[in-house]
This record gives structure tokens, sequence and C-alpha cells, in this order.
């Protein structure tokens, strides 16, 4: 039975776990997979809470400003919850047709936290950017992870 607490953007409700995860990664206007539901899945029978960025109704013509109140919220409720969770669970994913998916933002979060432990990262072989992710995650020791089974187990492990 499922027993996670999940929290969406934008709501700030107090979590009713000790332990959390940030699912970080791939959204890109929506063009990503949903890799969030499989994870939410996956880890839905642990006592944790876990903090989902991805919008269902995001629109993608929003100006994406500082002086856009919808966009300053996303960006300001991303922050502190990758500031303050568990585990940052990053999955950075290529698209349906086989070729990855720009995804700048998660490569700003993944410099930010490359050196933070609380960091596991997916970064599949038809990532674009995957040279910059192993080398720069080797630099800083980065766990980077092959496979997406590996990268709840290691989540999990993480939890413990």
């Amino acid at each position: 039975p499922a027993i996670a607490q999940v929290i969406y953007t934008p709501d700030y409700t107090t979590p009713k776990y000790p332990v959390s995860i940030f699912l970080a990664g791939s959204i890109c206007q929506d063009k990503a997979p949903q890799w969030q539901l499989s994870a939410i899945a996956h880890l839905a029978h642990l006592p944790n809470t876990i903090y989902n960025p991805r919008v269902s109704n995001w629109d993608p013509n929003l100006l994406q400003d500082a002086a856009e109140k919808r966009f300053e919220d996303q960006v300001l409720w991303e922050l502190k919850y990758l500031q303050s969770c568990s585990v940052i669970m990053m999955y950075l994913a290529p698209d349906e047709e086989g070729q990855a998916i720009d995804a700048p933002i998660s490569l700003l979060e993944f410099g930010r936290y490359a050196d933070d432990k609380r960091l596991i990262v997916r970064c599949p072989q038809r990532f674009n950017r995957r040279g910059n992710v192993v080398i720069t995650g080797g630099v800083y020791g980065t766990q980077i992870v092959n496979g997406f089974p590996v990268l709840i187990r290691e989540t999990v492990r993480k939890l413990e």
C-alpha cells in the first residue's frame, strides 16, 4: 500500500516524514517522458515525502521571467525543496525517439549539486550532454548510475 506523501508544486504542505526525495531532472516544457510517475510508483511504499516539480497544466507559452509570478513561484518552490530534501533523485531522460532532450534547468541543478552527496543521477548514453555530466560528476564525486531500476534502488539506499 502507498504510504508516501507526494507534494506537487506550488504546494507548501508540511512534510509528514523526516526523509524526503526531490524528483529533479528532465521535464523540458512537458516534452520529456513522465518518468516521475514511475519513480513515485516505485517509492510509494516507503515512509517519505516526495517533491514533484512537474506541473500537469503548465503553460509552455508562459514568459520565463522573474516578473512573471507563476514562473517565479515555480522556481522558488524548486529551489526551496532542492535545498531541504534528503535525497535529490535526478533523471536526465532521452526523448521517445531516442534523441536526448535539452534539459538546461536540470543541468543547472546538476552543476549546483554535483558535489552534494544527496544527489544521485541517471544519465543515459543518449543524453546529449552525457560527456559533460560524466566528466563533471567525476571531478565532484557525483553518484551516476546506469538504469532506472538502479536509480530507484540507490535512492532507497540513500534514504536509509
